[in-house]
């Protein structure tokens, strides 16, 4: 939580509402690789679920522009 409120205090306000998505975002997909993990008996290396995360990020942003 520190660091989440150390990166919000050091941009814009106009931008805050991405980091809050993009932190957000990440936690989600470590979450659901954990699920990945445990149930399934998959994993992904780091640079997958790096290239994951970037994959919805992009979705997430098309999404939000699209809804403008």
């Amino acid at each position: 939580m520190d660091l989440w409120a150390s990166a919000r205090g050091r941009v814009e306000c106009q931008f805050r509402s991405g980091i809050d998505a993009l932190i957000l975002l990440v936690i989600w997909m470590i979450w659901k690789e954990r699920n990945a993990r445990v149930f399934e008996r998959r994993s992904a290396t780091p640079q997958q679920l790096k290239s994951k995360i970037l994959a919805e990020a992009f979705k997430w942003d098309r999404a939000e522009r699209a809804d403008r």
